[in-house]
């Protein structure tokens, strides 16, 4: 299976779970999963079309515009987190739910090394290199299975998790950025990083890195107000 279509098929799977979880909480389909399912129609088909038009494609520019991908995604997270839809979910979907979603990012981490042997991603973006997000994945699911036989409560489980997947997140993200061709490059190996700005490559940033900084920020806001 090539790189493409395994990201296709795995976003399609991946924006399921914002979906599910609203589903869940509000007890159907009704107002707030009717709105998630309108707004991840938008996201993706806007983050598609923005990889078509090449717009976060210019690594000359000051700052490149691929740097500004993470802010814009950060601030439309942030808004998200405000809307009574987060506060449904942070109510009615349980710790160990929000972590278990997590196990997501096994679909990334299979794309990235299906696009490391097309010649696409370097190789210190997958986990033949630098790349321990899979870690998150395996961890995620674990506690799924498991949850209330691990003998740590649920916050502190929780805790330890947010620690762990945010912290490999941030790793990756930082490998990401400084593979690009970029003043601030610093692994010099090619594939330089540039294919995660084409569609339907976006959807990497976009959707993946979205989802588990939703996940996370989902989980730490039910985290700070669980007794």
């Amino acid at each position: 299976m090539s790189a493409s279509t395994f990201l296709n098929i795995s976003v399609f799977v991946a924006i399921l779970i914002p979906l599910f979880l609203t589903y869940r909480a509000e007890g159907g389909f009704k107002t707030y999963s009717k709105r998630t399912l309108i707004f991840l129609i938008a996201w993706i088909t806007v983050t598609y079309i923005s990889g078509k038009l090449g717009i976060f494609q210019d690594f000359s520019a000051m700052p490149p515009r691929f740097f500004l991908l993470l802010p814009t995604i950060l601030i439309v997270l942030y808004f998200l987190m405000k809307t009574k839809h987060t506060e449904l979910i942070v109510d009615n979907i349980s710790i160990y739910v929000l972590i278990g979603i997590q196990s997501f990012r096994f679909f990334p981490e299979i794309f990235l090394d299906l696009s490391y042997r097309e010649g696409l991603a370097p190789i210190q973006m997958t986990y033949h290199g630098r790349n321990l997000d899979i870690l998150v994945a395996v961890l995620a699911l674990t506690i799924l299975v498991l949850n209330k036989r691990i003998p740590i409560s649920p916050k502190k489980l929780g805790v330890i998790f947010s620690f762990i997947g945010l912290g490999l997140l941030i790793n990756i993200l930082t490998i990401a950025i400084l593979s690009t061709p970029t003043p601030i490059r610093y692994f010099m190996n090619e594939p330089a990083n540039t294919f995660v700005t084409e569609a339907p490559y976006i959807w990497l940033p976009t959707v993946f890195v979205s989802l588990a900084f939703w996940g996370h920020f989902i989980l730490i806001k039910k985290l700070l107000r669980k007794n």
